[in-house]
């Protein structure tokens, strides 16, 4: 299904479209195709279906995906190029990533990028003020593509200001963050897909669904696995793999039942005393 996207980004170049607009175009068809799968093979009927919860994420992908991350990316790219030329003492040294082969610069970016990613996501499990921002995330009580953007404003601010720093001090190209992209959007939107899948020994490189309807979980012994982003290996290393079968959590969501279900009050949820 990844590589179903990718296909779509090459002919879409081909067809002499920009960048940008093959990027978006080919992860908008991973998307469709997502969504077909999730008609005719979902892993749970009863997780079809719309609901308050599909409004509800719609508000997460335009205001804090469209609005709030266009904006922000508008605001500090400058600033994060004149940080990025401070750490490396105003110098101007041969980018890290320069001589590898296009593959090679996408496969360093997903294994640096997720370390960070994995190390992040744990934080925001076992250190509660960030917990408080990343509950808002945990609040899904089914899994379907439409709610893999369901994140608090903070934190999607932490985690692209990591990324293009990131991108930035290693030197990628737009071709690299394109394909970076990508696999990070496609892989995204099938963690929380529904979808009857079975990836087998790729749930030991890819963090794929199987693995992410664990960390889901209502419970957390559960949920406080399984943080790799893209890949699998880190858990896997740090042993917050789980993945005892291929059922799935009994149930999904917060214990704290009065946590707010609208999109202003989880926006101000993080800031209340308590859990």
């Amino acid at each position: 299904m990844i590589g179903f996207n990718y296909l779509l980004f090459y002919f879409y170049l081909d067809l002499g479209l920009s960048l940008e607009i093959a990027t978006s175009s080919a992860v908008f068809g991973g998307v469709i195709l997502i969504y077909f799968f999730e008609k005719f093979l979902p892993f749970k009927r009863e997780w079809g279906g719309f609901d308050s919860h599909v409004k509800l994420d719609a508000h997460y992908y335009f205001f804090i995906h469209i609005v709030f991350g266009n904006l922000l990316v508008f605001l500090t790219k400058n600033s994060f190029t004149d940080m990025v030329t401070i750490l490396k003492f105003n110098g101007h040294p041969e980018y890290f990533l320069q001589n590898f082969s296009e593959f090679n610069k996408l496969l360093i970016v997903i294994l640096i990028s997720d370390l960070g990613r994995y190390w992040l996501h744990r934080l925001s499990h076992e250190w509660k003020p960030f917990w408080k921002v990343h509950a808002i995330h945990h609040s899904v009580e089914r899994l379907y593509f439409w709610n893999t953007g369901r994140f608090h404003l903070i934190d999607k601010m932490v985690v692209l200001i990591f990324e293009s720093f990131l991108f930035l001090y290693l030197g990628a190209t737009p071709v690299t963050i394109a394909l970076y992209y990508i696999f990070y959007s496609a892989n995204g939107f099938l963690q929380h897909a529904n979808i009857d899948i079975r990836l087998g020994i790729f749930n030991k490189i890819i963090s794929g669904p199987e693995q992410h309807r664990f960390h889901h979980s209502i419970l957390p012994l559960e949920a406080n696995n399984n943080y790799g982003n893209k890949v699998s290996i880190y858990d896997q290393l740090f042993g917050t793999y789980y993945l005892p079968n291929l059922d799935g959590p009994q149930r999904m969501g917060l214990q704290n039942k009065k946590f707010p279900m609208s999109f202003f009050g989880q926006m101000k949820a993080p800031f209340y005393k308590g859990d």
